[in-house]
């Protein structure tokens, strides 16, 4: 599944099956743009960030992510934004073999997936666990692109 619509089923599932004008109203794009974007046309970078606050507007987050993302970008020291990619890398990692299907956990090949860093704790995973994992997840993303 794509990015955007990933993002569209998101706000469909929060906004509870709204008309075009609806869409329109509440992003304030023209509803003919709402009808080629439902027919399959990418987005745009606006596009996408309305939609983008719409949703966190929606889930009750004051800030978007990007908009955080941002702040960091100009704000932190590049070891504090080494450890905050590492650890966003590691949660979609996760997240990812989490939602796999059990009988594509059990199969196991190579992968050309790097893993992803090491956790700055001591905790450790074995690493015939975490090769394993590693193809699981590169078959899926594969299977992703191909769809």
């Amino acid at each position: 599944m794509t990015v955007r619509n990933r993002l569209l089923a998101l706000y469909f599932s929060l906004a509870q099956r709204p008309t075009l004008r609806a869409m329109a109203q509440e992003t304030g794009l023209q509803v003919s743009r709402i009808f080629r974007i439902m027919k399959q046309d990418n987005l745009k970078v606006d596009e996408w960030k309305r939609f983008s606050a719409l949703i966190c507007k929606k889930l009750g987050l004051e800030k978007d992510l990007i908009a955080l993302a941002e702040e960091c970008l100009s704000e932190l020291a590049r070891d504090d934004l080494q450890r905050i990619l590492n650890f966003m890398e590691r949660t979609l990692f996760y997240a990812r073999i989490k939602t796999l299907p059990e009988n594509d956990a059990e199969q196991t090949s190579s992968s050309t997936l790097p893993p992803p860093s090491p956790p700055t704790t001591s905790s450790s995973v074995s690493s015939s666990s975490s090769s394993s994992m590693i193809s699981v997840v590169g078959r899926k993303i594969r299977k992703e692109e191909r769809a």
